[in-house]
């Protein structure tokens, strides 16, 4: 069986793709349009009584919108924490241990990251890649804390409650 031949054709650069295109085109065969199907008619029945139309539900915005995207999602998993915990990277320990040494307080952003030596950037990474493995590989349920932004501060605040401080003591040390 001989060898298939090839032949050197200068193309415009502006134009290659075009002649890719047809060569493409010129080893298929064209199919034929489908011929269009007549619609078919379907009868209809009629309605036997007109249902009132529910109401419309109201769109949620501003602040009520935010409160319902960072609604918890059930109850902390206590008794998955310790395992999270243990195979997060180890900056993250460090943040979560720095948060469990204060439980229930109101603990800056900029103190987190000192503790754990992160600029503020790598903070948000590490609490936002902990929070994805959190509720997706452990599906824990709630974040293990609650962040919010002060206005004084200027800055995020993180809380973390008791029992999950207790959890990520006994995990870490």
């Amino acid at each position: 069986m001989p060898a298939e031949e090839f032949v050197m054709v200068p193309v415009p650069r502006k134009r290659v793709t075009e002649v890719y295109a047809l060569l493409g085109q010129a080893g298929r065969k064209r199919a034929a349009p489908a011929a269009k199907k007549p619609a078919r008619k379907v009868a209809r029945k009629p309605a036997a009584k007109a249902k009132k139309a529910a109401p419309k539900a109201r769109k949620v915005r501003g602040r009520a919108a935010a409160k319902a995207r960072r609604a918890p999602r059930g109850r902390i998993k206590l008794e998955l924490v310790p395992e999270a915990v243990k195979a997060a990277p180890p900056a993250f320990q460090k943040v979560a241990l720095a948060l469990a040494e204060r439980p229930g307080e109101r603990v800056p952003a900029e103190e987190l990251t000192k503790a754990a030596g992160l600029a503020k950037r790598q903070l948000s990474g590490v609490i936002g890649a902990f929070g994805r493995s959190w509720k997706n590989r452990y599906k824990g349920g709630a974040p293990l804390f609650q962040s919010t932004y002060d206005r004084n501060l200027k800055m995020k605040v993180f809380t973390v409650s008791p029992e999950v401080a207790e959890a990520i003591k006994k995990a870490l040390k």
